[in-house]
């Protein structure tokens, strides 16, 4: 029997997970079955096994690709003189330019991480991993003076991913939306976040925070 090369192995493990990422996108992780993905990818059960024991194995690879992916392109924040227009080409690359079944798939992704322990694991190394890089490249963009000091690098870095998650959830809940159009705004506040002294001296404190009763809690 012929032996398979490894680019066709990488091949067909690719359009395996592509054909997850669509079904799990359109019918959703419990609704989606491994037959189902078989049929999408144009390949026999057998062969989807070989790589994935299960559908959260096909998670934790559609899970480990994008990391990979969204750390190449963060690469790219490493020697750049601007540090701002570099964060923006990322935004495009990991956000806006994703395909739109990809927005559906992160909120279906989230929603799983809720009850499933195994892909929760998986989603939380790939947040912590990406937050790390993040982290590491705004300190070395510092240490190179290419950027202010301001906030502590892991609070920027998690605003950051606050940001592009917001990007994805309104992506996936309003077809319509204009990302692009959002991209001055959200640059705008990077720019100040940059620029802020620190997280204490930018937050309200306990006793200036002023107090917001809900509707339901001011009628008991």
């Amino acid at each position: 029997m012929p032996r398979i090369s490894s680019d066709k192995l990488a091949e067909r493990r690719a359009r395996i997970l592509d054909a997850a990422e669509s079904c799990f996108a359109r019918s959703g992780f419990h609704r989606s079955t491994m037959q189902d993905i078989c049929r999408e990818a144009g390949v026999s059960a057998g062969a989807v096994y070989v790589y994935f024991d299960s559908k959260e194995a096909l998670i934790e690879g559609i899970v480990a690709r994008d990391r990979v992916e969204a750390a190449e392109a963060m690469g790219m924040l490493a020697e750049a003189e601007d540090f701002l227009a570099a964060l923006e080409a990322v935004l495009h690359a990991c956000v806006l330019a994703r395909p739109a079944h990809k927005a559906a798939l992160f909120i279906e992704i989230i929603g799983e991480a809720h009850r499933n322990p195994r892909v929760a694991a998986s989603l939380g190394q790939c947040d912590s991993q990406l937050r790390s890089l993040l982290r590491s490249l705004i300190e070395r963009a510092r240490s190179d003076g290419r950027i202010p000091d301001g906030l502590p690098a892991e609070r920027l870095a998690l605003m950051m991913a606050i940001l592009a998650d917001g990007l994805f959830v309104r992506r996936s809940l309003d077809p319509g939306f204009d990302g692009a159009a959002m991209v001055p705004l959200i640059m705008n506040t990077m720019r100040g976040l940059l620029e802020l002294p620190s997280a204490e001296k930018a937050a309200p404190t306990a006793r200036s925070r002023p107090k917001i009763r809900l509707v339901a809690e001011a009628g008991r």
